[in-house]
């Protein structure tokens, strides 16, 4: 590796962690409420895929694995302290298999009908929300996508036709583009207005320490 490609790659790796670092403290008030409705609807919607309107694939293993993680993510306020400085590493586990690798794989299983069309796009959406930075989500859901793409392989015994896969790839990249941007957006907002109260916050803490004078 050339020290070009050395750097870039250290930059862009420094970059992906402080957007971790940065989702998680957003997500981080959100997580017990996020982890209960994925800790519930795991199973909840593998009854009504399997049972109410029966859908070509299901697999009570995969969504139980979700369940237990986002389990964790509702539990986080009673991890001991131990445990902690690990949920960097925890939160990008559960939303990469949650959200990005479990819906593309259904997605591709159920030959990318109707059903898990709707549903890869309500899970990237949530992932949009959750990790609002544009390098992590697309890190995340390009990871999650290959992973699901070598996972189906490898299941597969049928010869496999990924048309109706492929034809709806444009349109979750749409979503990702979209909705970072506009989260981007929000982001540098927030971070101008951080910069303007650190501002007004320097100069009266200056105020305050500099004697007064009379003249």
């Amino acid at each position: 590796m050339t020290p070009t490609l050395r750097s870039l790659f250290w930059r862009l790796a420094h970059r992906t962690d402080r957007s971790l670092s940065e989702s998680i403290e957003y997500s981080l008030p959100h997580l017990p409420i996020l982890g209960f409705v994925g800790f519930t609807g795991f199973p909840l919607y593998y009854w009504i895929w399997s049972s109410l309107f029966p859908q070509p694939y299901e697999n009570i293993y995969l969504r139980l694995i979700g369940s237990a993680l986002f389990f964790g993510l509702m539990t986080i306020n009673k991890w001991p302290e131990k445990y902690k400085p690990y949920l960097k590493y925890y939160w990008c586990f559960t939303f990469l298999y949650s959200l990005s690798f479990f819906f593309s794989f259904m997605l591709l299983k159920n030959e990318g009908n109707f059903v898990w069309a709707m549903s890869m796009m309500a899970g990237l959406t949530l992932l949009i929300l959750v990790a609002y930075d544009w390098i992590l989500v697309t890190a995340l859901f390009i990871s999650g996508s290959l992973l699901a793409l070598a996972a189906y392989i490898t299941t597969s015994e049928h010869t496999i036709d990924m048309t109706n896969y492929w034809i709806q790839i444009p349109i979750y990249l749409f979503m990702v583009l979209a909705g970072s941007a506009f989260n981007y957006k929000s982001s540098s907002t927030r971070q101008e207005k951080l910069k303007v109260l650190a501002s007004i916050g320097a100069e009266i803490t200056h105020e305050l320490r500099t004697p007064v004078s009379y003249t």
